[in-house]
């Protein structure tokens, strides 16, 4: 899990070597709760700056510079639950390159079934 004095470098693509913000860091360390969460909630927990684009029950996460940081997505033909995928990295032309985060925080690759964090319907 992230500590406060973690930098973005560690857990996090740019900016480098930025201190980790407090409402991130809580963000974060609530991701084991995300199963128990609903969509909404997820939302309403974003860290300050972090906007939604695009509608239920696609929505899709931006900090506040603008970069891509996560997917909420409905039900599909592999994954059968409701889940968000976090991104550490993202990259819309390079998509296998793409990492994600699991549950743990650990980073996985972009198809990584544990790569899928469920939430709540």
């Amino acid at each position: 899990m992230l500590k406060k004095e973690d930098s973005f470098t560690d857990f996090y693509a740019p900016p480098s070597g930025a201190t980790i913000k407090a409402d991130e860091y809580e963000f974060y360390n609530q991701i084991k709760n995300f199963p128990d969460m609903t969509k909404q909630e997820i939302i309403d927990s974003l860290p300050n700056g972090w906007t939604v684009k695009g509608r239920m029950p696609d929505a899709h996460l931006y900090d506040e510079s603008g970069n891509f940081r996560g997917r909420l997505d409905p039900p599909d033909k592999v994954t059968l639950y409701d889940h968000i995928h976090l991104y550490d990295y993202y990259n819309k032309k390079t998509p296998k390159q793409n990492i994600l985060y699991d549950i743990d925080l650990n980073k996985v690759p972009y198809n990584a079934e544990y790569g899928y964090i469920p939430t709540k319907k």
